[in-house]
């Protein structure tokens, strides 16, 4: 099995094959159609901005690749990746994104308060027996680093959350085959491993 990990410039790339090799999964770049086809699941890992990254991964495959792809077998959207799977984002200007998930990409702070990000470590309180989080302590800590919020229309696609500020954010969703993380797995040491050994294990 070959974990393919979506490569359009905009992710966390060492981190996360860094993260792979520690818990032996195979994996390879995924920079065209071709390389997508050849892979068994998918992670989008993503740093910057949504139209940024959005345009980006145009240049190297077509979106509705991916969006075929998903629907035949899993992808995991990380932090950015995990934002453009929604309908459409506000950052750069409105953006339609993957539409994998439905929902829109808003700052965590709107109306004219100061944009503040939300970073470091924070407790997620996981969906029950949703297999993403199988031999994860629950409310267990991950690490975050975002200014920007994923808002689901359906809030059955919610399967974690956390809190910032007293505000409440979505920290995971999943539509079918498609799981999106906020925080990153990568970086989050034993808990964020075994996150990652449970996707690639579905």
């Amino acid at each position: 099995m070959t974990i393919g990990i979506l490569d359009f410039g905009a992710g966390n790339i060492c981190s996360l094959t860094n993260a792979l090799k520690k818990i032996n999964k195979r994996f390879s770049l995924v920079r065209s159609k071709k390389d997508l086809n050849k892979c068994d699941k998918l992670i989008i890992p993503g740093v910057g901005s949504y139209n940024a990254a959005i345009n980006k991964i145009k240049k190297r495959i077509p979106l509705i690749e991916i969006i075929k792809y998903s629907k035949k077998k899993n992808v995991l959207g990380i932090c950015l990746g995990m934002q453009i799977l929604s309908t459409k984002g506000n950052e750069g200007g409105n953006v339609s994104g993957l539409n994998l998930i439905k929902g829109e990409v808003k700052p965590i702070f709107e109306n004219g308060k100061k944009r503040l990000s939300h970073v470091g470590w924070n407790n997620v309180c996981q969906k029950p027996k949703n297999k993403l989080f199988s031999n994860i302590k629950k409310n267990e800590e991950f690490y975050f680093v975002h200014s920007y919020q994923f808002i689901t229309k359906n809030k059955k696609n919610i399967i974690g959350k956390t809190k910032y500020n007293l505000k409440e954010i979505i920290a995971c969703i999943q539509n079918n085959k498609v799981f999106g993380v906020q925080f990153h797995p990568e970086k989050s040491h034993e808990s964020g491993l075994q996150l990652l050994k449970n996707f690639c294990d579905l």
